[in-house]
Formats: structure tokens, C-alpha cells, sequence
């Protein structure tokens, strides 16, 4: 079974909450999920340095520590990329209308990060392939582009969708969203669980 750590926090608040502080917790969930993008946006820009100014004696290790910082990363963008996608701005969208245009914008957003998420992967296998000094390769310049899109991104949704949260969801529409989230994550759930989890240890 997927281990719980692997679910959107966005979910595991939720379930735990009464229906009188979804909405507090809903723009917590969003800050702290900004904060841990911004801070693996941090440790990526942290270790290009490295792989660029320390050379080839060390450049098997950096490519290691850049390769896991990015697949790390890439796997908590696409569950940010779900639980908004799938259920946040569908919701927002129907309920508040007049934000449309600002969900597409941050859909948009979601398209450009996963797609320079790519070039740095491929960044990467060039590179690795490549008997080029780092300074002169591409991985560099595509994953300093990725950093600064992943900080305006995470900026843009704190004073954005948070302060939609705060001003335009009803009661009633805060109960609604709940359940919504609640039928998912448990398609999700089940989806996740391993095809012979339902049988018996002797099995």
C-alpha cells in the first residue's frame, strides 16, 4: 500500500477536521505545500552551485544530489498538480466564476513548471552523457529557470488563491468541497492499494 507520507496533505487535513475549520485548514495545507516546494526549490539551486564550481572530482556526487532533489521535487509537484487540478479549481471555478481567468492563469503555471520539470531531466541525461565542463552544459541555465518559476509560483499562490479562500467560500460550500474530496481521495486510496492487499496471508 502507498505509504500515507506519499498522500497530498491537502487530503489528510481535511478528513481530520470538523466542517467548522475546513476553510482555516485548507489555506494552512496551501501555505505549508508552498513552503516545502520553495525550500526543494532552495536545495536545487543550492546544489547546481555546487556542481558547477566544484569540478569533476566531485561531479559524480553533485549529479547524484541534483538527480534526487529532482525526483523528489517532480513527484511533489504532481500531487500539488492533482489535488488542485482534480478538485480545488473544478470547485472554485463553479462556485466563484469570477475567477475563472486567475485558475486558468495558475493552470498555465502548473504546464510551464511541469515542462521546464522535463528539460531538467533532460538537462541531466545530456549531461551525464557529455564530457562538457558543467559551467558550459544546460543544466545550469534550465534548472536556475525552474527555481524561479517554482518561487513566483509559490508567491502567486499565497496572495492568490488564498485570499479566494478567505473571501468567497460559503458554509455550505466548504462542507461540499469536503465531501468531493473525500469520494476522490478514496478512489485514490483504493487505485494506490496493491491488487493482492485484499487477500489473506495465506494468500
Amino acid at each position: 500500500m502507498t505509504p500515507v507520507t506519499e498522500v497530498p496533505r491537502f487530503f489528510l487535513v481535511l478528513f481530520s477536521q470538523s466542517k467548522g475549520v475546513v476553510l482555516k485548514k485548507i489555506q494552512s495545507v496551501i501555505e505549508q505545500d508552498g513552503e516545502m516546494i520553495a525550500r526543494e526549490a532552495e536545495k536545487l539551486q543550492d546544489a547546481l552551485t555546487h556542481f558547477r564550481y566544484e569540478g569533476k572530482l566531485q561531479r559524480g556526487k553533485n549529479l547524484k544530489a541534483i538527480t534526487s532533489i529532482v525526483s523528489s521535487l517532480d513527484q511533489e509537484l504532481k500531487k500539488h498538480k492533482r489535488y488542485q487540478e482534480k478538485i480545488l479549481f473544478p470547485f472554485l471555478k463553479r462556485h466563484v466564476p469570477k475567477y475563472e481567468p486567475t485558475i486558468h492563469f495558475f493552470q498555465s503555471d502548473h504546464e510551464a513548471i511541469w515542462e521546464n520539470t522535463q528539460k531538467v531531466k533532460e538537462s541531466l541525461k545530456q549531461i551525464r552523457r557529455s564530457d562538457l565542463h558543467p559551467a558550459k552544459g544546460s543544466l545550469r541555465e534550465t534548472g536556475i529557470y525552474l527555481v524561479c518559476l517554482l518561487r513566483h509560483h509559490v508567491r502567486l499562490e499565497k496572495n492568490g488563491i488564498q485570499k479566494i479562500l478567505e473571501k468567497d467560500l460559503k458554509e455550505g460550500e466548504r462542507a461540499e468541497i469536503k465531501t468531493k474530496v473525500q469520494k476522490w481521495f478514496d478512489r485514490y486510496r483504493e487505485k494506490s492499494r496493491p491488487k493482492n492487499s485484499h487477500r489473506g496471508k495465506g494468500g
